[in-house]
């Protein structure tokens, strides 16, 4: 007879207790050996679980916010200046949040928010029941390390040297993951405030003339001439990307590499066949230790930087929570560099750019926020249901998380 599933109320607490469960197993990448952080932070996880109001839990909730903040950051650069002045905003953030709880009846607290948004994704990323998300993700780490590990073992036969060190990279970025999800949820909705300046406005004009108050003078800002050099080379680096591929000058080379890899359609290695490698004569091996040299390629998406363009026009929360940490925290404004179609490895440290990159892509919400004109969901919302609807309706009660 089959055993019903256990039926599960996913509310905050769950949540919170889930998580801390994960941090005493040692689960959470960022924070393995690492008493100081972990302590203060289950600390603090059940001390926002047990508070017992709303001010209480706010507070509990700026603590928790901030260390979680500096152990997932530190992790990635251990560079914390800028640290004091973005920990100042998000009190300012937090105190703003209660004016504008008054201009828009519709607006959720976001200090608990973007908490929420953590711990439920990490509950979502780590719990089995919900491996349909990360799938996709998990299959490209395995698949990659498949590649270096019979690369690794053909060493003794041919050079690979250059090409196992991109795949060591690229294991080493999956070590941060972690790290950047948790800076990622934290910091992706701390440009707020200024988007609901206009809600604010209009809220105070339609109280002055009851005060018989009818000239009233609109708070307003623009950016300084000076700030704009700034603001555009900030959006030319959002939409840039970059990739490393080995270059083949040559056709010898060319058909060398197509021989012994199993390429996709853009060219990535998906997988290493490894008896045409023991197949190679000497000829095809010298021409192989020629191409065999990796570049790293940067390349600017012009539809991304129209989308970007328009977005900080608009002074929409995704893109001004990017600007906010690159004006202020110097771990990400280091990041900018020169614009250059190809780079040395040397040249550029590639795990710190990649995953800083990816924590700012994190706020692109020209996808991801906006409903589907068919189900009404966004993506992230169609991927939980999608899961839970695989496994079962009866396995899982929502609350409003």
């Amino acid at each position: 007879m089959e055993t019903l599933k256990e039926k599960v109320t996913l509310n905050e607490e769950y949540v919170l207790n889930y998580y801390l469960s994960e941090l005493m197993e040692g689960k959470i990448n960022y924070l393995e050996n690492r008493e100081n952080y972990k302590n203060r932070i289950a600390k603090y996880i059940v001390d926002l679980r047990d508070s017992n109001n709303i001010n209480e839990k706010i507070n509990n909730a700026k603590k928790l916010w901030k260390v979680l903040f500096e152990a997932a950051m530190t992790y990635i650069d251990e560079d914390k200046r800028g640290y004091d002045r973005l920990f100042k905003f998000f009190d300012e953030y937090v105190e703003f949040e209660e004016l504008i709880f008054a201009s828009d009846s519709f607006y959720r607290d976001h200090t608990l928010h973007c908490l929420w948004v953590y711990f439920l994704g990490e509950y979502i990323n780590k719990e089995k029941q919900f491996s349909e998300i990360v799938k996709d993700r998990e299959e490209e780490i395995n698949r990659e390390k498949q590649i270096y590990e019979d690369l690794k073992s053909l060493e003794y036969y041919i050079d690979f040297k250059e090409t196992l060190n991109i795949f060591k990279l690229s294991a080493q970025r999956h070590d941060y993951d972690d790290a950047v999800r948790c800076v990622a949820a934290l910091t992706h909705d701390l440009g707020y405030p200024l988007k609901k300046i206009e809600k604010i406005n209009k809220s105070i004009s339609n109280v002055m003339p009851y005060f018989a108050i009818n000239n009233f003078n609109e708070y307003n800002f623009q950016y300084s001439n000076v700030n704009q050099k700034y603001i555009n080379e900030f959006i030319d680096f959002m939409a840039t990307d970059i990739e490393f591929n080995c270059t083949t000058n040559n056709d010898k080379g060319s058909k060398v590499i197509e021989k012994i890899f199993e390429l996709d359609n853009l060219g990535h290695m998906i997988k290493v066949k490894k008896e045409e490698v023991l197949k190679l004569n000497d000829e095809e091996k010298q021409v192989l230790s020629k191409v065999l040299k990796y570049k790293i390629k940067s390349f600017k998406s012009k539809s991304r930087l129209f989308d970007y363009e328009n977005d900080f026009e608009q002074y929409k929360h995704g893109i001004m929570s990017a600007f906010l940490l690159m004006k202020n925290v110097k771990s990400f404004s280091r990041v900018l560099f020169n614009e250059t179609y190809e780079l040395a490895l040397r040249d550029i440290n590639i795990i710190d750019f990649m995953e800083k990159c990816n924590i700012h892509y994190a706020y692109d919400s020209c996808i991801r926020s906006i409903p589907s004109l068919y189900d009404g969901l966004k993506p992230s919302q169609r991927k939980i249901l999608y899961t839970l609807f695989k496994r079962g309706k009866e396995s899982y009660n929502f609350q409003k998380v």
